[in-house]
C-alpha cells in the first residue's frame, strides 16, 4: 500500500492514511499497525477521506460515510514531523502516494461524522 499522510516513529507512534493496492482506504494510529478500514474502492474517484483518532478509537472516512472503526494503543509521535505524499518513517519518506491530492487538512482534532461532512460539503462547494 501507499500512504496519503502520516507518520510512525522509531518503533510505533503511527498516525498515517493511505490506500491498499485493491483501493480501499488504511490507516495506522498508536501502536495499532496498518488496519484496512474501508468497503468503498477509492481508485480513480474523486473522494474526500479522513481519519481522526481520540480515546483510543480510530475512524476512517470516505465519501460521506465513516467506513471504519477501530480500538488503538498508544499515540501519535510527536518527535517525527509528518509527510505528506508519503508516512514519514521515524523521518524518512517510504511508501509514497502515486494520486493527487487536492486540499488537506492535518491537525490534532477528534472529528465526529457530522464534523467530517461538514468540513466535505464546504470542500466540494468550492471545487
Amino acid at each position: 500500500g501507499c500512504f496519503i499522510a502520516g507518520v510512525i516513529g522509531a518503533s510505533a507512534g503511527r498516525f498515517r492514511l493511505g490506500v491498499l493496492a485493491s483501493g480501499l482506504l488504511q490507516a495506522g494510529v498508536g501502536d495499532q499497525t496498518v488496519f484496512p478500514g474501508a468497503t468503498m474502492d477509492v481508485r480513480g474517484q474523486t473522494v474526500v477521506v479522513g481519519l481522526t483518532a481520540s480515546g483510543g478509537t480510530a475512524r476512517i472516512f470516505a465519501g460521506s460515510t465513516q467506513q471504519s472503526s477501530v480500538a488503538y494503543t498508544g499515540a501519535a509521535a510527536t518527535n517525527v514531523a509528518a509527510m505528506f505524499g508519503a508516512s514519514s518513517g521515524n523521518g524518512t519518506a517510504q511508501q509514497f502516494f502515486p494520486g493527487s491530492v487536492k486540499r488537506i487538512a492535518f491537525g490534532r482534532v477528534d472529528l465526529s461524522l457530522s464534523d467530517f461532512q461538514q468540513i466535505r460539503n464546504e470542500w466540494l462547494a468550492a471545487a
